[in-house]
């Protein structure tokens, strides 16, 4: 990488960092009164649904979050006596027990203002709240899960018409599957869980209408290093990779002649570059919380966010997570486990049945040169990237983190899958 572009990449951390405090800091000018008079009408529902529901069964794919969703409410309604130590450190009521809906029934009975005994949580930026709380001054939670149903649904209407437009009616059913994987409804009942779903929507879109001017100079750079940027600014580590690795793929599918042409060892080289831009976004993106939260407060947020890093890349339990240790295959177990839960499986199984049927009938008929394997093969494997570096978080969160498994669904099916290139005979 040249030393002109990773200075180009550092700049735009810099000035993401700088707009990012800006936005954060305009969603806590706010006032709160409306949103937690909206706030106040929803706590029946979580008193009613309770921290972790599942609207169908106990079915992996539809446990709804309310545990996170709760802090996320509460720290849209928290009174805020200090902008910037509000912005930065991101206070809530104390959590009663630790349960947030406790803390939040007792909030709302009780009419509590802040008090000295908050609960800070700066380890994320929340930038979810630039959205959050103008949407709560208007309505309250039950009419946004609605209004979050009709946005998923119309970006994903539009995103498999492009898709259909663009690669035909196989391949459009392949990025479908992969969204059902994440499951659509979880995502607009859950809003932690559609913070990822509108990155994974908007950005298929963007490439889809844009990919020729993404193709100039070192565009894709940047865009993968936005993206990075964005995910980590809004969401609360549930499937991040699963953005990054279907865009990917994308990337790849739209420019197959470009791809297809280099060598496996340039192809490596070319999406691993692409991963340290995303990787270099995200990371430098969430510092950047860290630096100004401790430079602007009185905490200092990097030590504990340090902690905390190391802790979730561990392969430990905490006492409160049920103590002991696990290994890689564990975490893998734990997320497959999820994966194959519900009807989704028979789902798979029909499509591998389909898939083996036309290897079968076409085998002499085409073959597969080795740059597209390495191609897909890189995006498949990238996932079990994620799960190796983050362990604990992986295993513990295994009903977030299993969606990341989406990527290696998706680029599985885009490799067999039959186009004007495709092949399953190495050349």
């Amino acid at each position: 990488m040249k030393a002109k572009i990773f200075f180009n990449m550092t700049g735009i951390i810099a000035a993401s960092i700088c707009v990012g405090a800006i936005l954060i800091l305009a969603a806590y000018s706010l006032p709160t009164a409306r949103i937690y008079h909206n706030v106040e009408k929803s706590a029946r529902i979580y008193e009613f649904e309770g921290h972790s529901p599942f609207w169908a069964g106990g079915v992996i794919h539809t446990r709804i979050d309310n545990f996170t969703d709760i802090i996320m409410l509460t720290k849209a309604a928290y009174p805020v006596e200090n902008l910037i130590d509000s912005a930065f450190l991101n206070p809530s009521w104390k959590l009663i027990d630790d349960s947030p809906v406790e803390t939040l029934i007792d909030a709302m009975k009780n009419k509590r203002q802040a008090d000295a005994e908050n609960w800070c949580y700066p380890l994320y930026w929340h930038g979810y709240l630039i959205f959050l709380k103008p949407l709560l001054m208007i309505s309250p939670v039950h009419d946004l899960r609605v209004l979050n149903f009709y946005a998923q649904f119309f970006l994903t209407l539009i995103a498999l018409i492009l898709f259909h437009e663009r690669f035909g009616l196989k391949l459009t059913l392949a990025f479908a599957l992969a969204l059902l994987t994440i499951n659509p409804i979880t995502a607009s009942i859950n809003f932690q869980m559609a913070d990822m779903f509108y990155i994974i929507l908007l950005s298929t879109i963007f490439i889809l209408r844009k990919n020729e001017m993404l193709l100039r100079g070192e565009n894709y750079l940047y865009f993968f290093l936005l993206l990075g940027i964005v995910t980590v600014y809004v969401d609360f580590l549930t499937y991040p990779f699963a953005a990054f690795g279907m865009s990917l793929c994308l990337c790849v599918m739209m420019n197959e002649k470009i791809f297809f042409a280099m060598t496996p060892k340039e192809i490596f080289l070319k999406l691993s570059t692409y991963l340290f831009a995303w990787g270099f976004g995200y990371g430098g993106m969430w510092a950047g919380k860290w630096i100004l939260a401790s430079v602007f407060t009185s905490d200092n947020v990097i030590m504990g966010a340090l902690e905390k890093v190391i802790y979730r890349t561990s392969t430990t339990l905490s006492a409160a997570e049920g103590g002991g240790t696990f290994t890689f295959i564990d975490v893998l177990a734990r997320n497959f486990s999820a994966l194959f839960r519900g009807p989704l499986p028979i789902i798979l199984g029909l499509l591998i049945i389909y898939l083996i049927y036309i290897l079968i009938r076409r085998k002499k008929k085409i073959f597969v040169t080795k740059s597209r394997a390495a191609a897909f093969a890189f995006i498949m494997l990238m996932p079990f990237l994620w799960y190796a570096v983050l362990q604990n978080h992986s295993y513990v969160h295994d009903y977030m983190a299993y969606r990341n498994l989406a990527v290696t669904i998706f680029a599985t099916l885009c490799f067999f899958i039959e186009d004007r290139s495709t092949s399953y005979k190495l050349k």
